[in-house]
């Protein structure tokens, strides 16, 4: 993780997790840790959380649970609000609209103190804003404005914990998980960039975790990505799996590219012929009677060949790593056709062909 940006993560509970990570990382590391998706900077560092839903005791419950080694007190620095007298607003509306409290300029100066300070954290975002940041650009921007002071001063990575707004739609993209974010704009315009996660199918949960080998239980997969940043980043959607000793999410990822990559070849043949009929107006989808199966003259080389147990067996692998998506188009209620992530389908413009491939009437 980059140091002096101030980032906005929606998470189920791994604020501990990469506090505790920054906090044992040591100068030099050969095989640097780890967290969403990218390597921790190989320095010794003080990593500051605070936390107004969880008190003393089970912050230490937590930290007992994820702790792989035993990190330096003066490193890893927690605050329960809830033993040191509840919330403690940053920013609230004044007379003339939002101002930073006498309690941010208070922890400022504290943090400030901190030598080698490298993650600050407050989880979650609404405890520590007494404006309605959901509602008011306004508020949201001074809010993020003193956060992004506290990252310039201190050098140190700020980061804010937030959660999703209530609804009965699945989130399936970065797209759609960008939008779902709770509340004013202002919220994901004022951090450098956003990091989501969001939960999967359990039919897709429970194909990743057989995949895997590991139990699959309710809320074990998630699927995470950067969904919004101020400057070129890696963008893919990773998959999360929970570790049910410690209840963290850990990226699999690799893992699952490793098992579909054990035939690189086809599968990426699969993936190209997959893109070529969607970039055409004729997409595949996982069977009936535009199915890849029934379809298979279509494909190229040893592809036409499979069985049609192989051919769902590779496609059900390609989705789960990521490589596919399956997409609904204009007047369906249904995502059943299959295209590449970032195709014309999966970003919602795709237009069907008539001819060979695509039944008389296209969608219906």
């Amino acid at each position: 993780l980059a140091r002096t940006f101030t980032k906005l993560i929606k998470t189920p509970s791994r604020a501990h997790g990469l506090a505790a990570k920054v906090a044992l990382t040591r100068r030099g590391t050969a095989i640097p840790t780890e967290a969403l998706g990218g390597p921790l900077v190989s320095e010794d560092g003080v990593a500051v959380m605070f936390t107004a839903e969880d008190d003393r005791d089970e912050v230490h419950r937590r930290l007992a649970q994820i702790l792989f080694d035993q990190p330096d007190s003066h490193r890893l620095i927690i605050v329960p609000l809830p033993n040191v007298g509840g919330p403690m607003p940053l920013m609230a509306m004044g007379h003339e609209g939002p101002v930073l409290t006498e309690e941010y300029h208070q922890i400022r100066e504290e943090l400030l103190a901190i030598p080698n300070l490298r993650l600050v954290i407050f989880d979650p975002l609404q405890s520590f804003a007494g404006g309605d940041v959901n509602s008011d650009p306004a508020a949201g921007t001074m809010f993020f404005a003193g956060l992004a002071r506290i990252a310039a001063e201190t050098g140190a990575t700020t980061l804010v914990s937030h959660h999703f707004r209530k609804s009965n739609h699945r989130i399936t993209s970065p797209d759609e998980a960008k939008a779902a974010i709770r509340g004013t704009t202002a919220l994901v315009d004022g951090g450098r960039w956003s990091y989501a996660l969001w939960d999967v199918e359990q039919d897709e949960a429970s194909t990743i975790c057989k995949k895997l080998g590991v139990p699959c239980e309710r809320d074990a997969v998630f699927r995470g990505a950067v969904v919004k940043s101020n400057w070129p980043v890696d963008k893919s959607v990773r998959v999360y799996v929970r570790n049910l000793s410690t209840g963290l999410l850990v990226d699999r990822s690799i893992d699952l590219a490793i098992r579909v990559d054990r035939n690189d070849d086809l599968m990426q043949s699969l993936v190209a012929a997959v893109a070529k009929a969607a970039a055409s107006g004729q997409p595949f989808t996982k069977s009936g009677a535009n199915g890849l199966y029934d379809r298979r003259s279509e494909l190229p080389g040893e592809l036409v060949k499979f069985s049609k147990h192989r051919i769902s067996e590779a496609v059900e692998s390609l989705l789960a790593a990521g490589k596919l998506v399956q997409c609904m188009a204009q007047g369906s209620h249904i995502k059943k056709w299959l295209d590449v992530p970032d195709g014309e389908f999966a970003l919602g413009v795709g237009d069907f062909q008539r001819g060979s491939g695509v039944p008389d009437g296209g969608e219906k």
